[in-house]
């Protein structure tokens, strides 16, 4: 069970990210992960970095995220 959750936590690899930037778009209304917990796992990122906040009521995708997906990708590609 340790190693299940583990393997969810992103603190856990965000030491094998670098040199490629760590990326994270949090719901400011999250219900499942609160986002002052997203917010430490950012700080423990090494920059690069860049988090992006929505409005959403939901925890996972939606579609406010676009903009921001969108932008990342195609930094990545250019």
């Amino acid at each position: 069970m340790i190693q299940f959750y583990r393997s969810l936590d992103p603190e856990t690899y965000l030491n094998k990210i670098p040199p490629r930037k760590f990326v994270m778009i949090h719901s400011m209304n999250d219900t499942i992960i609160p986002y002052e917990n997203a917010e430490q796992t950012y700080a423990k990122a090494i920059v690069p970095k860049e988090l992006h906040t929505v409005a959403c009521t939901t925890h996972g995708y939606c579609s406010e995220m676009d903009v921001f997906i969108k932008t990342e990708l195609e930094a990545m590609v250019s």
